[in-house]
């Protein structure tokens, strides 16, 4: 009987524990570029507040104590975008803004308050989850040619590549994972054909190559990014690819002044042709007498009686 009551008890004890810190868990969501405010509030008088990050070491995100900041133990990347939304603490608000978040502002932020006359520290857990709004593309390509999938991680350090198109299902184009390229579950249509436009992913730049594309390759493409372990997968592009048949080919340099001399040489000589042909037919109409001289008609006279014998042509 004594068993079963401290069985019961050490559950209840631990359902109230896990009852307290999950309620002190709060997740939050944010878009690159936004501003963000973390909630953190206190009672009592606060000698500092102290914000920090799990995976940012001795470093801090903000440290605050009576108005005074101290910037010696902050983290470089919130220099002058990390401060108090009230640094005056009124009503005990020791909320935390932070400006223009960025993606490796991923993480799990601790509100760390001491009171003074050694009060007990109150502590406040936020999970901060910050997503990057997707980019629409449309791409219009000609079968056979070579075409860039454009996608831009927001940062190099890239654990994850997943390329995919809408009606593959499981399967997927183009995959990257820890280092490498992951064939698993490549579908057998873009095996040998896809590759990373930059290996080394500088900038962010995780663009794909698809390789002498054809009327099949026409589709929805998607582009999935995770930049840590602690963050989730987010749409980072999304591609329309259209694949028109080929078209006439290209003319090449220097084909336009061919072009214009055959047409030039064309034009004289079906003038020569009309100029000679009008001349032949107006020297036609003339007959063969047409260059003699005129002559008036004569009379002709008998000499030994002096009469007109005829009238004639000479």
């Amino acid at each position: 009987m004594a068993a079963v009551t401290a069985w019961r008890c050490s559950t209840l004890l631990f359902i109230g524990l896990s009852m307290i810190f999950s309620a002190d868990l709060e997740r939050m969501e944010v878009k690159v570029g936004q501003n963000i405010v973390l909630p953190c509030q206190a009672v009592g008088d606060i000698q500092y507040v102290k914000w920090e990050r799990v995976n940012l070491g001795v470093d801090c995100v903000l440290k605050h104590r009576r108005g005074e900041v101290f910037p010696d133990s902050l983290h470089p990347s919130f220099e002058n975008r990390a401060h108090l939304q009230d640094r005056q603490m009124k009503d005990g608000n020791l909320s935390l803004i932070i400006r223009e978040v960025k993606i490796n502002d991923i993480g799990t932020y601790e509100c760390n308050v001491m009171r003074s006359f050694g009060g007990n520290s109150t502590r406040n857990i936020i999970d901060l989850h910050v997503s990057v709004p997707p980019v629409f593309n449309f791409i219009t390509a000609e079968s056979g040619q070579d075409v860039i999938l454009p996608c831009r991680a927001p940062d190099s350090n890239v654990k994850y590549i997943g390329w995919t198109r809408d009606d593959l299902g499981f399967d997927s184009v183009y995959r990257y994972e820890d280092g490498h390229f992951r064939p698993v579950n490549q579908h057998p249509s873009f095996k040998n054909r896809v590759d990373l436009q930059d290996r080394q992913m500088k900038d962010g730049d995780v663009s794909l190559i698809l390789k002498n594309v054809t009327s099949n390759d026409a589709g929805t493409y998607l582009c999935k990014v995770i930049i840590s372990r602690a963050h989730r997968s987010d749409l980072i592009s999304s591609i329309y690819l259209v694949v028109d048949p080929p078209g006439p080919p290209k003319p090449r340099p220097g084909d336009e002044w061919m072009v214009f001399g055959v047409g030039f040489a064309l034009s004289l000589c079906l003038v020569i042709a009309v100029v000679g042909f009008c001349t032949y037919t107006y020297r036609l109409s003339r007959g063969p007498n047409a260059n003699r001289p005129h002559q008036t008609p004569q009379q002709l006279y008998d000499l030994r009686t002096g009469c007109r014998l005829e009238t004639s042509k000479v």
